[in-house]
């Protein structure tokens, strides 16, 4: 058996070989070798569990199931970064920089990868947090999820460590493990990840460390931050890379405009070959003492800027096109494609939107055409590359009748989409009510998956979302592959749900127009939907943020006898929804304030609405001119783009989390 100071050289020997496999890409032993040693950690630990060291590469092995996040506010917040889409704009970031600069600027170039930010901690050298992004003031402590992650350090080894440090960087997965992932998802017969950032993202934010464990997750460090360190941003990440962080090499100083534009060029011709994906190229002062002169704004450092590559362009050939029927009828053709990557993400179905807009583009079958992201994230088709079209090409011609269930396609003189006006039973339709129907900003029923939602179409058992209160543990401990312990946890959940608010209700229905907010008001003004059925359009249209297209869907929705008999059968099954209390302050600071919230947070909107609502807000779903606030998070489109045409207040997800601590109840 080994000595003790034998077993801490083992583990030594173990990082050193980790280090040099998962960050250098440069194994110094074999996978045998590297095994037979492990084991014989584990032994020595099994024998002598007191010697059990905290940074022990057998203490990356995941734990049990957490039952939730801790939030952890960060000691110094995490700024998002302004963009940069030209040499204009990062001239003017040059001299912006350059006027508030004592000297003439240097700046560090480095990869902006498309991952997850995090932030670690560590005290005397050891791992003791690991915290995401969250809204920049405050994270979710993943510590667990971390620690799986073998190119993470738990014990930063070299010399003149500090007591303490902290590292920002980003988890990503690399272009090959990501296609390797979803391989094995598919074969596992699970959801696959629409791109490698979503993939990081869903697994770092795993509750069970287990299926983090199994995920192909990397890491770089692009900032630290402790005593004694050097007065160079670049000399710090040098300095971060001696105490074993895995740190991006790809990176460079610039001492002018002109070689800031160079490096650009230089790693935008990299980026195709690169093993990793990439977005963009930040460009950081390289002097510390110069970047806490410049300080920041509520929103973003003065000192940094992220140049974001134009979209990503690619050719692939459309392989068939579809006829998706949505919820409310809707017709939308879908180009299957040959699948091809594109910024990251492996594009394969890219929606026409409608049939004027296939004609328009006039894409058929056998085309090659030209896609990209817009916006980085929808995948759209730019055009069509007409030099590959084949002979045999033939317009595609639009269906008559819906290929759901054959009843004639319509379309309302003033709208461009065709629909299907069978809405209560077109199977496509009632399979995408339940859905919506289940969800969690409706009725949040666990437990109805799609697999479910068709086995229970096809079996005849549901025919509209009522059906789902007549559902009976004997029918659906019948229908394959479905335990008893599925059937118990279905038959509670549907219980359950009955326990709702009309707002609730309201959303789940699927009226068009009507989303969670439009919900929300109509349920502030109306006691039940026996009320509601009642108004008329001149009625609706007095409320605000109703529109006249609103108002004629309500009212649509509540002339049909279909309708009207499907939620009596709900106040049968004892679906007696109560109108929410919503609290609201008098005279808080948000007082006959109407506030848009648009794009992504770290979390729910519903969530920060009912927030800002008990300040007084009165939350609207479209900008006008008597908006006074549009929130913009992730993503934000043409809500944020017309608020700043109009001239409106704009706040970033930064600005609402400093108004919300600041206006801690």
């Amino acid at each position: 058996m080994p000595t003790k100071s034998e077993y801490q050289e083992l583990i030594r020997k173990i990082q050193e070989y980790d280090y040099a496999y998962h960050v250098l890409s440069e194994p110094l032993v074999s996978d045998e070798d590297y095994d037979r040693q492990y084991q014989i950690l584990k032994a020595v630990e099994k024998s002598q569990p007191e010697w059990v060291a905290p940074y022990s590469p057998t203490q990356r092995v995941a734990g049990s199931v957490a039952a939730g996040f801790q939030s952890f506010q960060h000691k110094e917040q995490m700024l998002s970064l302004e963009n940069a889409f030209g040499r204009e704009d990062i001239q003017k970031f040059w001299q912006r920089v350059s006027n508030k600069s004592p000297s003439s600027p240097t700046m560090v170039c480095e990869p902006k990868l498309d991952g997850l930010a995090i932030s670690l901690h560590y005290e005397k050298g050891l791992l003791v947090k690991g915290i995401t992004r969250g809204d920049g003031l405050v994270g979710e402590d993943i510590t667990q999820n971390i620690k799986t992650i073998k190119q993470i350090p738990l014990k930063l080894s070299g010399e003149d460590v500090p007591d303490y440090l902290e590292c920002r960087g980003e988890v990503f997965i690399k272009k090959s493990d990501f296609l390797t992932l979803n391989e094995q998802l598919q074969k596992q017969g699970l959801k696959t990840f629409a791109n490698a950032r979503n993939a990081a993202a869903g697994s770092l934010r795993q509750h069970d460390s287990r299926i983090t464990s199994t995920r192909p997750l990397s890491f770089f460090c692009y900032w630290v931050n402790g005593e004694g360190l050097a007065d160079s941003h670049h000399t710090r990440l040098q300095q971060a890379e001696s105490w074993s962080l895995p740190v991006n090499t790809i990176r460079k100083l610039a001492k002018s405009l002109d070689e800031v534009l160079n490096i650009i060029k230089s790693i935008t011709q990299m980026r195709p070959d690169l093993a990793y994906q990439i977005d963009g190229i930040v460009i950081k002062c390289d002097s510390i003492e110069i970047q806490k002169l410049l300080g920041h704004t509520s929103k973003l450092p003065r000192w940094a800027c992220a140049y974001k590559f134009p979209a990503q362009k690619a050719e692939t050939e459309v392989k068939a096109i579809d006829i998706q029927v949505g919820r409310t009828g809707a017709i939308t053709p879908v180009a299957k494609l040959l699948p091809i990557m594109v910024d990251g993400a492996v594009i394969s179905n890219v929606s026409l939107h409608n049939f004027s807009e296939l004609a328009r583009k006039d894409v058929r079958v056998g085309d090659w055409v030209v896609i990209q992201r817009a916006g980085d994230v929808i995948p759209e088709i730019v055009s069509v590359v007409k030099e590959k079209r084949k002979p045999n090409c033939i317009a595609f011609k639009q269906p008559s009748h819906c290929p759901s269930c054959r009843t004639a396609l319509v379309r309302p003189d003033d709208q461009i989409v065709w629909r299907c006006p069978n809405s209560t039973s077109c199977p496509e339709q009632v399979k995408g009510m339940i859905r919506h129907f289940v969800s969690r900003h409706a009725m949040n029923i666990d437990g109805l998956g799609e697999r479910i939602i068709v086995q229970l179409i096809t079996a005849g058992l549901v025919k509209d979302i009522s059906d789902l209160y007549a559902l009976q543990f004997s029918q659906l401990q019948a229908m394959p592959r479905f335990a008893s312990k599925s059937a118990h946890n279905l038959i509670a959940s549907l219980h359950a749900s009955k326990q709702t608010t009309l707002a609730r209700l309201l959303y789940a229905l699927g009226i068009r127009e009507v989303g969670v907010q439009t919900a929300k008001l109509l349920a502030k003004h109306y006691t039940s939907w026996q009320a509601l059925a009642k108004a008329t359009e001149e009625d609706l249209s007095k409320l605000p943020d109703i529109g006249p297209i609103a108002a004629q869907s309500l009212v649509s929705y509540f002339q049909s006898e279909a309708h009207i008999d499907i939620l009596e059968k709900l106040d049968a099954y004892g679906i007696c929804p109560k109108v929410e209390q919503t609290e609201v302050i008098v005279d808080g600071p948000l007082v006959n304030k109407k506030i848009v919230i648009t794009g992504k947070f770290s979390r729910s909107r519903s969530e920060i609405s009912a927030i800002l609502q008990n300040l007084g807000a009165e939350m609207l779903t479209s900008v006008t001119k008597n908006t006074d606030i549009c929130i913009v998070g992730e993503d934000a489109g043409s809500k944020k783009k017309k608020a700043e045409n109009l001239g409106l207040e704009v706040w970033s997800s930064e600005d609402l989390s400093l108004f919300l601590q600041e206006n801690k109840k």
